[in-house]
C-alpha cells in the first residue's frame, strides 16, 4: 500500500516538475527552495495540502477557488496575446468560454452546488483541469466534444436571429425617430415639458399609436385654462386627456399636467397651500 502511494507521488511529481522548474515563477520556486533548503517539490505539496484544506474548511474558501481560477489564466492570455504564436491564444479561448458556460450554470444552480459537499475543492479541481495545456486539458476536451458540436450545429438558426435584430434595431435607428428630427428648439420645449416621452411609449414613427400619442401630447402642452373657466372643468379635461395618453400615467405626471396649464394665480395660490403639507409631512416622516 505505502509503495502504491510513493509511487503515486513521484508520478504527480514528475507531472509538476515543467512547472516549477519552467515559467514565470521558476526565479521564485528558486529563491523559496534556496532560503527553505527544502526542494521545491516538497514546497509545492505543501502549499497544495494547506489549499486543499482551506477550500474544505476555510472561511472564504468560494472567493479562493475563484479567485485561483480567474487570475492565472488571465495572465496567462495576456502572455499569449503578446506572443506572435497563434496556438496558445486557442487553447485560452477555449478555457474561458468553458469558464463562461460553467459560471452560467453555476448560478443558475447555485442553491443546489451550495449543498454539495467539498463544492470548493471539487470546483478548484476542475478549473486547474481546464487549465491543462493540450489534449488531455479539460478546455479542449470539453470545447471538442459538446461545445463545437453544438455551436456548428445551430450556428445558421443563430446567425438568422442576429441578423434580424441588427435589421429591427436598424429600423428604429435616430434619424428615424420623430424625436431626433426635430429642431433644436423644439427638442427643447419637448425635453422641458412634462411627461415628454411616457414610460414604455418608443417615440418613433415605426409604432402605428405615435401619430395618436403625439396629437395627444400636442392637446396636452397646449391645453390652458379659460378665463371663464372652473377649476373643477379644467380638471376634468386635463385628467381625460391624460388617460387617453396613458391608462397607467402616474399621479405625480398629472399634476404636472394640471400644473403646465391653470391660471398663474391659482398656481400660486396652489402652491402657497401645498408648501404646509410638504413641510408637515417632512415632519411626521422625521417624527417617526
Amino acid at each position: 500500500m505505502a509503495a502504491a502511494v510513493q509511487n503515486q507521488i513521484r508520478k504527480v511529481e514528475e507531472k509538476i516538475k515543467p512547472y516549477l522548474y519552467e515559467g514565470p515563477l521558476t526565479s521564485y520556486w528558486g529563491l523559496v527552495e534556496g532560503k527553505t533548503k527544502v526542494k521545491r517539490e516538497q514546497i509545492a505539496f505543501g502549499i497544495l495540502g494547506l489549499l486543499a484544506l482551506y477550500l474544505l474548511f476555510g472561511w472564504g474558501n468560494d472567493f479562493l477557488c475563484n479567485f485561483l481560477g480567474f487570475i492565472y489564466p488571465a495572465y496567462a492570455s495576456v502572455l499569449a496575446v503578446e506572443s506572435k504564436g497563434s496556438h496558445d491564444d486557442t487553447e485560452w479561448l477555449m478555457y474561458w468560454v468553458i469558464y463562461a458556460l460553467f459560471g452560467f450554470i453555476e448560478y443558475i444552480g447555485y442553491s443546489f452546488f451550495q449543498t454539495l459537499p467539498f463544492y470548493w475543492l471539487g470546483k478548484c479541481i476542475f478549473l486547474v483541469w481546464l487549465m491543462v495545456p493540450g489534449d488531455k486539458g479539460g478546455s479542449k476536451f470539453l470545447y471538442t466534444r459538446f461545445v463545437r458540436p453544438f455551436a456548428l450545429k445551430h450556428r445558421s438558426t443563430v446567425d438568422q436571429h442576429l441578423r434580424d435584430a441588427k435589421a429591427y434595431a436598424s429600423k428604429c435607428a435616430p434619424n428615424s425617430c420623430n424625436t431626433i428630427s426635430r429642431p433644436p428648439g423644439q427638442m427643447y420645449q419637448l425635453l422641458r415639458a412634462p411627461c415628454a416621452f411616457y414610460p414604455g411609449r418608443p417615440p418613433c414613427s415605426m409604432f402605428p399609436t405615435w401619430p395618436l400619442l403625439s396629437k395627444i401630447f400636442e392637446q396636452l402642452k397646449e391645453r390652458k385654462q379659460k378665463s371663464d373657466e372652473t377649476v373643477t372643468s379644467y380638471y376634468d379635461a386635463i385628467i381625460k386627456l391624460c388617460h387617453k395618453y396613458g391608462a397607467s400615467m402616474s399621479q405625480r405626471i398629472m399634476i404636472s399636467w394640471l400644473e403646465n396649464g391653470i391660471k398663474k394665480l391659482l398656481k400660486i395660490q396652489i402652491k402657497r397651500q401645498m408648501k404646509p403639507l410638504s413641510e408637515s409631512a417632512r415632519t411626521t416622516q422625521a417624527f417617526f
